[in-house]
């Protein structure tokens, strides 16, 4: 296993093809360790490790017989993140919490890679996922949006469409 900064972190799925493909095989021809994280297979085939030991914190991830270590990871590539396999054998009553504590353990790793370079950083992400803040900004910023609504309520919506039209 290398130990210098020489590592590009994939962050995908299993099912993501040719493009990630096509990005490690340049990274290879560039001389440049792609590592490949399919965030799917977390935790049923990728392990995480993470110690602390006094001022030290030091994280280490595994899948498919490959490991590194967070210092390794010069950048990082924020493809896709998948939500995390659990066994079929796991009883309902356990799953929302193995699945919380999955998350948080490989945030935690992620959130770790502060000193790589991202293309893609997990935080702007989120931030572009809330398209209600999105909006709101817009507006307070004097910029014109569109007639919006975000709602659950099944009549609202339908008034809504319904007073849309009329103003189309």
């Amino acid at each position: 296993m290398s130990r210098s900064r020489d590592v590009v972190l994939l962050l995908t799925h299993s099912g993501d093809y040719f493009t990630i493909d096509r990005v490690a095989a340049a990274l290879e021809r560039r001389g440049v360790q792609p590592f490949r994280l399919n965030t799917d297979q977390f935790p049923m085939t990728v392990q995480l490790t993470a110690q602390i030991s006094g001022s030290e914190l030091q994280y280490g991830i595994e899948q498919g017989g490959q490991a590194i270590t967070a210092e390794q990871v010069r950048s990082v590539w924020l493809r896709r993140l998948w939500q995390p396999q659990l066994p079929e054998t796991l009883a309902p009553q356990f799953r929302s919490a193995c699945l919380r504590e999955s998350w948080a353990a490989l945030e935690g790793f992620l959130e770790h890679l502060q000193e790589a370079r991202w293309l893609d950083h997990l935080e702007q992400v989120r931030d572009a996922e809330k398209k209600l803040r999105q909006l709101e900004i817009a507006r307070s910023v004097g910029l014109r949006i569109p007639h919006t609504m975000v709602s659950n309520h099944p009549q609202q919506v339908r008034d809504f469409l319904q007073q849309s039209r009329a103003r189309w």
